[in-house]
């Protein structure tokens, strides 16, 4: 399929993609035939805890805030006992259960009422704004967000947008926001590029979701087709560099184009799908087996015993007294009493007499 990217802006054909309950994209799989859950590509970093404590702690900061500025909140959760037990007092799952339920939503009351989501808004309305086309109405706080997106990428071709992917190795998809053109510096291919607005990011994060997107394929939906990059607008997608767009909706820092490294994407990226993989194995195996910890303990008894009555004998180099004998095996005994059988006692007693 020949592109021409000197026309007008191209758009990804248009999916509608079923989602799981946690928002996980519906995808039947390459030579599959029935759509099973991917990681949303967005999410995938998640697997790593690194990134997962960082936006738990920032969230959790919020909550804080609210529960302690805010009494009817602070009042609601005091009245409600939750324990998991043993010093405080255990309770049944199912009141466990009910009891986090509404804990859980006063926390996010709580992060609500503080503003946690003043940024994300304002970023989502920035990037509607700055995609082709819009013709939404530039709010005072969102004009330099327009500005610098238009001023920082002057030098790139947009040549689709809103492109949603399936990546069938690491199982995972996602839309990233852009399809850009670098006529000078990578002539002869496409740049992926997201645009980010929040004040601050964890590269890596931004260089796995990106790494996913590269390493992805067009997804056409209930049949499950799907084309290549070079299929769709006839040029491949650089492997090795991709663009991160930052314009804050804070103003700082100015506005820039970072450029992410997608080879150290993709290693990350691989080892959060082992990580996520390695979950659900173990969600679906259950516990492991159990190890027959009293059979161990006879059997290593059994042997240790042995050898300290053959250190009674007088031929034995390693020949012991009789005191000796009984303190060693009084110590045997304390380690191994939960196994230990009755005739021992009585050939101990016996060897002492």
């Amino acid at each position: 399929m020949s592109f021409d990217p000197l026309e007008d802006e191209r758009v990804s054909p248009t999916v509608s993609v079923p989602r799981d309950e946690k928002g996980n994209p519906l995808v039947i799989p390459r030579r599959g035939t029935v759509a099973i859950p991917y990681s949303r590509a967005s999410g995938l970093s998640d697997n790593l805890t690194y990134f997962a404590k960082s936006l738990a702690d920032w969230r959790g900061r919020y909550e804080a805030q609210g529960i302690a500025r805010y009494r009817d909140i602070a009042a609601k959760i005091a009245s409600v006992f939750y324990s998991t037990g043993p010093l405080s007092g255990t309770m049944p799952i199912s009141a466990r259960q009910n009891a986090a339920s509404v804990i859980d939503e006063c926390r996010a009351e709580a992060a609500e009422r503080m503003g946690i989501s003043e940024a994300a808004n304002l970023g989502t309305a920035g990037h509607s704004l700055t995609e082709p086309g819009s013709e939404g109405l530039v709010v005072e706080e969102l004009a330099g967000v327009v500005k610098g997106y238009k001023e920082i990428t002057a030098g790139l071709e947009r040549v689709a947008s809103e492109v949603f992917v399936v990546n069938d190795e690491l199982k995972a998809a996602g839309t990233f926001d852009s399809m850009y053109r670098d006529v000078i510096n990578f002539p002869s291919c496409f740049i992926v590029g997201d645009t980010k607005t929040g004040k601050n990011y964890h590269q890596a994060e931004f260089e796995i979701q990106l790494a996913v997107y590269q390493g992805g394929e067009l997804y056409l939906g209930a049949d499950g087709g799907r084309l290549t990059f070079e299929e769709a607008f006839g040029l491949p997608v650089n492997a090795d560099v991709a663009y991160l767009v930052h314009v804050s909706v804070t103003g700082a820092p100015k506005p820039r184009i970072v450029k992410l490294d997608l080879a150290r994407g993709r290693r990350l990226a691989q080892l959060a799908a082992d990580v996520r993989d390695g979950r659900k194995e173990i969600d679906a195996t259950g516990i492991g087996d159990k190890l027959d910890h009293k059979g161990l303990a006879s059997l290593v008894l059994e042997q240790q015993f042995e050898a300290l009555f053959n250190m009674t004998n007088e031929e034995n180099p390693e020949y012991i007294s009789a005191e000796q004998f009984r303190e060693r095996s009084t110590a045997l005994w304390y380690r191994f009493e939960h196994v230990w059988p009755a005739e021992y006692t009585a050939r101990v007693k016996a060897r002492l007499s």
